[in-house]
C-alpha cells in the first residue's frame, strides 16, 4: 500500500508541470545566471540576488521566469540591485545582453 502511495504521487508530479516547477537561487544553487538558465527546465524560476553579474545570458526555447528578488516579497529595492553587466555582447551588431530564442510567446 505505501508502495502505491509513492507511486501516486510520482505520477502526480511527472503528469502536473506546476507541481515539478524549481525555484533556481543564483548565487545559492548556480553561481552565474547562464548556468542557472542552463540548469532549468519549462516553468521554473531563476531568481538572481543582488550584485553585479558580469556576464551575457541566452534564453533560448524556454519558457522561464528570470527575476530579482522583487518577485518574492514585493521590494523594489532588488530591481536595481541585480544588475546584469553585459560588457561582451553576444552579438557586437545589436550589442545584446540578454538575447531570448525561440520561445513559444515569440511564435504566437
Amino acid at each position: 500500500m505505501k508502495n502505491l502511495f509513492l507511486l501516486i504521487v510520482l505520477f502526480l508530479f511527472a503528469a502536473n508541470p506546476v507541481l515539478s516547477q524549481v525555484t533556481i537561487h543564483v548565487p545559492g544553487d548556480y553561481s552565474t545566471i547562464q548556468a542557472g538558465i542552463n540548469a532549468s527546465q519549462n516553468g521554473d524560476t531563476i531568481l538572481v540576488d543582488e550584485g553585479t553579474y558580469y556576464e551575457n545570458v541566452r534564453i533560448v526555447s524556454k519558457a522561464v521566469t528570470l527575476a530579482s528578488y522583487f518577485l518574492m516579497d514585493g521590494d523594489t529595492s532588488h530591481i536595481s540591485k541585480a544588475i546584469i553587466n553585459g560588457g561582451q555582447p553576444v552579438n557586437t551588431d545589436s550589442a545584446s545582453v540578454i538575447m531570448i530564442l525561440n520561445t513559444p510567446e515569440l511564435n504566437t
